[in-house]
């Protein structure tokens, strides 16, 4: 009797033991640090203006740990695929097609922390895939970013454009190509204005696409009206890719 009593009063704490032994793994295996190797690049995108394909993306700041970046440039890797492939990254160069070295930028444009490179001799309707590796100062490459897109038969241009000065402001009108169709993906025209001695600009001046054919800039100062150049783009979609037509033919204002 006193041999049961025993096993009934040990058996409750051999419990808890083996219940305490085996909540230990409840929260899972332990994470591996983070690597000391340089983050992905962010942003990566493209944009199709023309016969022209940009790629950009932003520049990081960290290693993928969060520790400082020392960032010696980037590899940039380019591989041509047909359209509807399901692996566009297939048969990728293991040599890059460009190496980005941000002491000595070469073939590409800096804004800030903002990188762009464009292509120029590029297929229309075949497709591309694209990645950016991170390399630091020691060589170390980082994650990579990486992007498909389609590059497409670059749609025409606005004709015509007219520039007059108004009291209100600067009035343009211009000519459709003739292909604008909306069942087409036409979405509408964007104005890009500089001064004659500035660099493209790379923002449109108006908020939204401009179905019309006339425009008004109330933006433009009147007495600059002669200094100031104008081009226009048409703005089409296709697929799931917005892409802008090349620039129009230059407009100055008259008066």
């Amino acid at each position: 009797m006193k041999t049961v009593t025993r096993i009934i009063l040990i058996w409750p704490a051999t419990f808890l033991l083996i219940f305490s032994l085996a909540a230990c793994g409840v929260k899972g295996p332990v994470k591996p640090p983070l690597s000391r190797s340089p983050s992905a690049a962010k942003g990566l995108a493209t944009r199709q203006i023309g016969d022209h394909l940009q790629i950009f993306w932003t520049i990081p700041k960290t290693n993928q740990d969060g520790s400082l970046l020392e960032l010696q440039g980037f590899e940039v890797f380019r591989n041509a695929f047909a359209a509807g492939s399901a692996c566009p990254e297939c048969g990728q160069p293991g040599i890059p097609y460009l190496s980005v070295d941000l002491e000595y930028l070469q073939d590409v444009q800096r804004s800030g922390d903002r990188l762009l490179v464009e292509e120029t001799s590029l297929a229309p309707g075949s497709g591309y895939f694209y990645k950016v590796v991170p390399v630091d100062t020691k060589g170390i490459r980082g994650a990579p970013a990486t992007i498909s897109t389609l590059f497409h038969p670059p749609p025409l241009p606005p004709r015509q454009p007219i520039v007059k000065r108004e009291t209100r402001g600067i009035h343009l009108n211009w000519s459709p190509s003739g292909n604008e169709i909306a069942a087409a993906g036409f979405l509408g025209y964007n104005i890009y204005r500089r001064e004659k001695d500035e660099p493209p600009p790379s923002a449109p001046i108006n908020e939204e696409y401009l179905i019309d054919t006339t425009f008004l800039d109330v933006q433009a100062v009147p007495e600059k009206a002669a200094s100031y150049l104008y081009t226009l783009r048409s703005v089409w979609r296709m697929g799931n890719q917005l892409l802008e037509s090349a620039d129009s033919s230059p407009a100055t204002a008259s008066e």
